[in-house]
């Protein structure tokens, strides 16, 4: 899916909390977060440094530099 263009669909949407969901589809759609190769979010999983680290770059590389 490119940035932007389409809503991304994780097939476990149904576990992201409600408070999440609206900030999930802002970051997904800004190509910040892209989950994983399975199409799975893993909301319930702890964030590694270097999942960090990609979303710190992506974002800083996309708006900022």
């Amino acid at each position: 899916m490119e940035k932007g263009t389409q809503k991304h669909k994780y097939t476990d949407a149904n576990v992201i909390s409600d408070f999440a969901k609206k900030a999930v589809e802002m970051t997904s759609s800004l190509g910040l977060i892209q989950g994983f190769s399975d199409r799975t979010f893993k909301p319930r999983s702890l964030t590694t440094r270097a999942e960090t680290v990609v979303v710190m770059k992506r974002l800083l590389f996309t708006h900022f530099i």
